[in-house]
């Protein structure tokens, strides 16, 4: 339990991976509610107030301005919205479980120091670091909303695996269900192997989410696992109106992955290009 507590609680390392997190996390919020959130749809001073928080604070957090604070302030009017909105106002598109998954997402990146990195808090920094003459700010901070983000994936995947461990989803009739809503007629599927292809698709994405749900923290098995969950979900996305789902998942499997890898990754992609090689070309 010591160690445990040492690893989820007091572990530190780059805040490259929660700063890309961060970016991802505001542009899904743009494209799941900004045309929900038009000034002119408000009905009342409430669903007004709540827009209003939406775009002044999203914004500040895609940019990096103030960042923590505006953390805080996006994911309270995210919980708002999904509470207030969702469950007390009974409107059912924003208590849906991707609703859930986002609006999770936006809280549990609250709890990380996602402005150290690619943000206008860090130039900031770094210009005054520079007319002192001090070095310039270590992109690092504590892992603890990292690993939560981390948690709420395998979550996600270990429910959805318990719950689709019945008869009606493993027969594979759940998915025949499904996709007769929404790619046939009313005429009975003349598709050669319909069924036994839904069977086995079926027991593939039970086989895939359970495998997924604990298989990512273990990082030698990641560099086939993480391809093999893009490739899942994009299966989806293209099936099926998941909508931003599809994308919020995968950008948290960065969660698992070490934060010194992520920095060095993209200190390579985000490099200036080395001296002489423009002039050479």
């Amino acid at each position: 339990m010591s160690r445990f507590a040492d690893w989820l609680f007091w572990s530190e390392g780059s805040t490259r991976t929660v700063a890309l997190i961060r970016v991802v996390i505001v542009a899904l919020l743009w494209d799941r509610f900004a045309a929900d959130m038009l000034l002119y749809r408000a009905d009342d001073a409430a669903e007004l107030g709540i827009a209003v928080s939406f775009f002044f604070f999203t914004t500040l957090l895609m940019v990096g301005l103030w960042t923590r604070f505006a953390a805080v302030a996006t994911a309270a009017t995210m919980l708002t919205l999904f509470v207030f909105l969702g469950h007390v106002r009974d409107v059912e598109p924003y208590r849906h479980h991707h609703v859930y998954l986002l609006v999770a997402s936006t809280v549990l990146l609250a709890l990380t120091r996602c402005g150290h990195s690619l943000s206008l808090d860090r130039m900031w920094w770094l210009y005054r670091a520079e007319g002192r003459g001090a070095a310039a700010p270590l992109e690092r901070g504590p892992l603890f909303g990292q690993r939560l983000l981390a948690m709420q994936v395998s979550a996600v995947y270990l429910w959805a695996t318990w719950d689709k461990l019945t008869p009606a989803f493993l027969s594979g009739e759940r998915l025949q269900h499904v996709m007769i809503d929404r790619y046939a007629t009313s005429d009975p599927v003349t598709l050669p192997g319909f069924a036994l292809l839904c069977t086995a698709g079926a027991i593939s994405t039970v086989v895939i989410e359970g495998g997924l749900g604990v298989g990512l923290w273990i990082p030698r098995l990641q560099r086939y696992l993480i391809p093999l969950g893009a490739v899942f979900h994009a299966m989806l996305f293209v099936l099926l109106p998941v909508g931003p789902f599809t994308i919020n998942m995968i950008v948290l499997y960065l969660a698992f992955v070490d934060p010194a890898v992520v920095h060095r990754i993209t200190t390579r992609l985000f490099a200036a290009e080395p001296a002489g090689v423009a002039a050479r070309g």
